[in-house]
């Protein structure tokens, strides 16, 4: 997935794990790498 967004894959790793908390503009770029709106996003989270 890290590659595919574009984001390093250690901070991928922190924010699994609980010890990162993702900014807007990070949320804004992995639902674009998915073509998706952040709503649709974390419509199941």
């Amino acid at each position: 997935m890290a590659e595919h967004v574009g984001i390093d894959r250690s901070f991928i790793s922190e924010l699994e794990n609980g010890k990162k908390e993702i900014c807007i503009r990070n949320l804004e770029i992995i639902a674009a790498a998915f073509d998706m709106t952040i709503s649709q996003l974390m419509a199941r989270v």
